[in-house]
């Protein structure tokens, strides 16, 4: 008989979490809630507590992802807004209003310069150094 699993501990949220990211070296876990806010959980083998709580979108948040360094996190939701986030800070340090014609779904960070976003509405923006390139 192989060795026993490790328990699950699990992070206690007031309101539906629609994603969720993990941070690349950290041990820290990221929600995107349906009010819109971004938690920031920390976590160890046999505990999960909360960081940091706030507001960073007007309707649901629908998408998180922690940029490759761990410095910064981006959200996007139905507000068809991405935020930028200073992870250290707790706090959101740029804001792209109107990012996409629809409620955003998605996002993958590809490199330390691009950063992809998608909807339901079959869109997808590609944000390299400022300039959008949008398909369709």
């Amino acid at each position: 008989m192989g060795p026993m699993a490790a328990p699950a501990v699990s992070a206690t949220l007031t309101e539906q979490p629609f994603d969720v990211a993990f941070h690349p070296s950290r041990p820290l876990v990221a929600a995107g809630v349906i009010s819109g806010s971004v938690d920031v959980f920390s976590f160890t083998p046999s505990a999960c507590g909360p960081v940091q709580s706030r507001a960073a979108h007007d309707e649901c948040c629908r998408a998180v992802r922690f940029h490759l360094g761990g410095d910064l996190l981006v959200s996007g939701g139905t507000d068809k807004k991405l935020v930028l986030h200073d992870v250290e800070r707790g706090k959101s340090v740029a804001t792209l209003k109107d990012a996409h014609d629809a409620a955003i779904n998605r996002i993958e960070v590809v490199s330390d310069t691009v950063l992809a976003s998608g909807t339901w509405a079959q869109g997808l923006n590609r944000r390299t150094n400022g300039h959008s390139y949008w398909w369709s």
